[in-house]
């Protein structure tokens, strides 16, 4: 996941919105955020379904769902305010005015 959102960070600062969009896709889906009409029958516990696992069990496999999820998201927003901090002209004007040689 790390790899993705490098490739994402890549991607948007070489212009490639098109390469960011698919990496936070592939995060995405990394994350069990989409689903596609082949993984409708996939399980979550070798033979068992989601609603077919004990009260206890869904809720330790949907705080740990929602543990890496909130790190991505940290890390994403990490991510973004250093993009900010490079993408931010010099408070004194000087990079964007440079003197003559």
């Amino acid at each position: 996941m790390d790899m993705l959102l490098a490739d994402r960070e890549l991607a948007r600062k070489n212009g490639q919105s098109s390469a960011a969009i698919r990496a936070t896709e592939l995060l995405g889906i990394e994350l069990g955020m989409f689903t596609t009409r082949s993984d409708n029958k996939h399980s979550l516990n070798g033979e068992k379904g989601y609603f077919q696992l004990p009260p206890e069990e869904r809720r330790a496999f949907m705080t740990d769902l929602l543990t890496r999820a909130r790190e991505v998201i940290d890390r994403h927003r990490t991510i973004e305010a250093e993009a900010q901090e490079v993408d931010r002209p010099a408070s004194d004007g000087a990079a964007s005015n440079p003197k003559p040689a």
